[in-house]
């Protein structure tokens, strides 16, 4: 259950930061 809950947050937040990232600047 805590994994699931981790797992759900960790990928919101990977989703969130490359979405900043790509926007604030593209990858070489």
């Amino acid at each position: 259950m805590l994994m699931r809950s981790l797992f759900r947050k960790v990928r919101s937040i990977f989703l969130l930061h490359s979405g900043v990232k790509r926007d604030d600047s593209p990858p070489p």
